[in-house]
């Protein structure tokens, strides 16, 4: 595939590079925070239902001015015990209902406050064309944080740096 090549080609450590400015934001009333781009405004409850029309929503979203490149965020009722099978699963899933999707990177790390984040990324289709996607999961002490990130591919290069930026940034 064409993606493969390209992803073949770009220099590793130009991904490395980025200088977007985070601010650090406080999400589920102080159980988590994080780190965001400045640049970043969090959805009303009325236009992240305009946006995501099917159930279940994510409950929490941030989004460039433009309304293409978000970080969306939801809160699993449960300890998730094994988050390296539970994003086997999803991924599985994500596979059987479009069997066209390309996935590229998966990672685990426990930071030096023992906050345990599975990850991956990989490119869907949409109407507007091909969407760069990165879905993780961080370990709480009863709940487990469930989020994505979403922008269109093209410009995946710029932002792939920006998220792993901030899903280490997560803090309980």
């Amino acid at each position: 595939m064409i993606d493969e090549m390209i992803l073949g080609l770009v220099n590793k450590d130009a991904l490395e590079e980025d200088n977007t400015q985070l601010i650090n934001r406080c999400l589920f009333n102080g159980t988590i925070f994080m780190d965001m781009p400045v640049a970043f405004t969090e959805l009303s409850d009325k236009k992240i239902k305009e946006r995501y029309t099917v159930d279940p929503r994510p409950r929490i979203v941030y989004s460039d001015e433009s309304g293409k490149i978000n970080f969306t965020f939801n809160m699993l009722n449960e300890k998730i015990p094994d988050l390296q099978l539970y994003v086997f699963k999803i991924r599985e899933s994500i596979k059987m209902v479009y069997p066209n999707t390309l996935f590229y990177e998966e990672d685990f790390f426990a930071d030096p406050y023992n906050v345990s984040i599975q990850y991956f990324d990989f490119r869907s289709s949409s109407l507007e064309g091909p969407i760069y996607n990165v879905m993780y999961l961080v370990q709480l002490t009863d709940k487990t944080l469930l989020g994505a990130f979403n922008c269109p591919f093209e410009v995946y290069i710029n932002w792939k740096p920006v998220v792993k930026r901030v899903i280490k940034s997560i803090r309980i």
